[in-house]
């Protein structure tokens, strides 16, 4: 049976990791994190350890976690991008309609595609499940 102090720990890292997530990608294409040393350093939990502890407080509030828990944190977030997400270094523009309710050119504009993909699951992942 799972303990209930480890659940809600590991329900607090995800969502830390997350939000961790989805601000690297925000900084990728704000030019504040390089595409490079985030996306090393993001797939490796060793890396990751020594990443956080070098930028904590450049990292939302709400990503941070105490430091007893940064192995754990670091384990969880470097498996949103080798399991879960892609960081994509070029991710190019999309067209966006505000509402959806028309794609016309003057309803419509091309806007920033995400830094974040999720990963597509090939048929060789689909025969190992």
């Amino acid at each position: 049976m799972l303990d209930q102090a480890d659940l809600e720990m590991a329900v607090d890292l995800q969502k830390r990791s997350y939000c961790l997530l989805q601000w690297m990608g925000t900084a990728v294409r704000k030019g504040f994190v390089d595409f490079g040393t985030a996306h090393n350093y993001a797939s490796l939990p060793e890396a990751m350890v020594d990443w956080v502890g070098k930028h904590e407080q450049n990292m939302p509030a709400e990503a941070r976690v105490p430091h007893e828990q940064l192995p754990q944190f670091a384990a969880f977030f470097s498996t949103y991008l080798t399991n879960s997400f892609e960081l994509v270094q070029d991710p190019g523009k999309r067209l966006y309609s505000p509402r959806a309710h028309c794609f016309c050119p003057l309803c419509s504009w091309l806007v920033n595609a995400p830094d974040l993909k999720t990963k597509k699951l090939t048929s060789a992942d689909k025969r190992a499940a």
